[in-house]
């Protein structure tokens, strides 16, 4: 009767926020279902997990669950859509540092980019016009583009974002 700890990112919409979500419902159904002794452990998405659990990242091992698969996107404070990127190279984007890189990859940007540390500071740059767009992962800032009635411009389809169990 071991019990088994599964870690579980407790801060991303949807998924795992505030002890409540589609991987805390998970684990609650296989304790229950399967007879498991199983333990919640949570952790930020922002930190690394390569334990027994859930797994945000832009890269995943095909031997691991994929759970859904996310995109990056455009959003503004106007109500515009975005055909195509070279259609905005004059206006200035703001972007996570740590996904400069990874969008960078799959879609050259020619525009002036800022990148941000927190999304706190990032949604302010948006707020305060410092930047005209900020590409965020949609489902994990879906809340603050609802609450703040922002636009969704443009879908990265090729910059995914996939939600895993690691086994």
């Amino acid at each position: 009767n071991s019990v088994y700890t599964i870690n579980v990112p407790n801060d991303i919409n949807v998924f795992g926020k505030n002890g409540s979500g589609v991987f805390f419902d998970f684990v609650q159904s296989l304790d229950e279902d399967l007879s498991l002794k199983l333990n919640s452990s949570v952790y930020s998405i922002n930190s690394t997990n390569d334990s027994l659990g859930f797994n945000v990242d832009t890269s995943y091992n095909t031997r691991d669950l994929l759970i859904y698969l996310d995109y990056f996107v455009l959003v503004s404070k106007d109500k515009n859509s975005v055909i195509n990127l070279d259609d905005i190279s004059d206006k200035t984007i703001g972007i996570f540092a740590k996904d400069l890189s990874y969008v960078s990859s799959y879609y050259s940007l020619s525009n002036t980019i800022k990148s941000y540390d927190t999304s706190d500071a990032l949604f302010k740059g948006l707020e305060d016009n410092e930047v005209s767009y900020v590409i965020v992962p949609l489902t994990q800032y879906k809340d603050t583009i609802v609450c703040k009635s922002y636009n969704v411009s443009y879908f990265f389809n090729d910059a995914k974002i996939y939600y895993y169990l690691h086994l």
